[in-house]
């Protein structure tokens, strides 16, 4: 650990409080060096596997922070009414003369669930995301950010259960459940799937890297990027620091394609007057032609318009913070997923 916690020796509820808080904020120190040695190395090139065992060590402090935080939770939602009760009153009985019911002594009492509501595990699917009708498993969803922010969801299928998949998406949380869920109730169809990247285990390794030197360039105040993770199918992923915070942009195939309709004009050999029928002198060609540029001018325009108005509304702007939780969530599931 990052600093030295006390052992726990006082059996009373606030002691346990005070260990555990002290134990989950020296993980969260370790995570933060940790990320910024990842950081440092993800830039001099390292090969994965060696970035990946630092990653794997960093997802370990991550894990043990989050119990810590999830067994004060449980701690605070079985014991605090009852800590509360005992110190209000002095003269309690035992806790057995006011329980209710006929559970023998020694019966466990008490919900066998954490204070959300879900059972007391590690990662897990934060967005409720169905397994698909064909069998895939959703092994770990979340989404991160305010309004407009980043989602996943990490898939297992059963013909590859050691090649887990993801699906990732930016937008509000609503739109990203419904992209990533599976259908009926999920799904857009496939002609406007566009706010979608499929990634496979060596591209979510790739994401993550690029995610923790974005991020520590935001922290800095430094530019990165743009940079771009190929996705196995439907899009890619674009990451850039930028004006302190790390914006991830989907990138459907074709996003970036410019305007390809070369200006080519209709050619002009003769005008229909009040005479009749004439070529065109060098003024009317002259005129002709600029007419002609100026509405292919505004079709161009147009057209990077709607482009950027696209790129724009598949974009999300996270905090660093936020980018190193997204990353994290990602690598984590990943690897839950391959040990299922």
């Amino acid at each position: 650990m990052s600093r030295a916690t006390q052992p726990l020796t006082a059996a009373t509820i606030g002691a346990t409080r005070a260990f555990y808080t002290g134990l989950a904020h020296g993980c969260d120190s370790d995570v933060e060096q940790i990320e910024v040695a990842l950081a440092h190395l993800a830039e001099l090139q390292l090969d994965e596997q060696t970035l990946d065992g630092f990653q794997s060590a960093q997802e370990d402090a991550q894990r043990a922070a989050a119990r810590c935080r999830r067994l004060l939770a449980v701690l605070d939602a079985r014991h605090g009414q009852l800590e509360e009760a005992v110190n209000a009153t002095p003269d309690a009985a035992k806790t057995e003369f006011y329980q209710t019911g006929t559970s023998p002594a020694g019966a466990a009492v008490g919900p066998t669930h954490d204070a959300a509501g879900g059972p007391p595990a590690g990662l897990g699917n934060a967005l409720d995301i169905p397994d698909g009708p064909d069998g895939t498993r959703t092994v770990a969803s979340d989404f991160v950010g305010n309004q407009v922010g980043a989602a996943y969801a990490v898939e297992t299928d059963p013909s590859y259960p050691d090649d887990p998949g993801v699906l990732f998406t930016v937008g509000s949380r609503v739109e990203a459940v419904m992209q990533i869920s599976p259908p009926p109730g999920g799904r857009v169809p496939l002609d406007r799937e566009e706010n979608l990247a499929a990634l496979a285990g060596d591209e979510v390794a790739a994401l993550g890297r690029r995610l923790a030197a974005a991020a520590k360039a935001a922290q800095a105040g430094l530019a990165y990027g743009p940079k771009t993770v190929s996705g196995a199918d439907v899009g890619d992923i674009e990451v850039e620091a930028v004006d302190g915070q790390v914006r991830i942009t989907v990138l459907p195939y074709g996003i970036d394609e410019p305007y390809d309709e070369p200006f080519a004009p209709q050619p002009l050999t003769e005008i229909d007057g009040d005479d009749g029928v004439r070529p065109p002198t060098a003024e009317e060609l002259d005129e002709y032609l600029a007419d002609e540029r100026a509405d292919y001018d505004r079709e161009v325009a147009a057209y990077d318009a709607a482009r950027y108005a696209r790129r724009h509304r598949l974009t999300a702007y996270l905090t660093p913070a936020q980018a190193r939780q997204l990353r994290g969530g990602l690598i984590a599931g990943v690897r839950a997923a391959v040990h299922a």
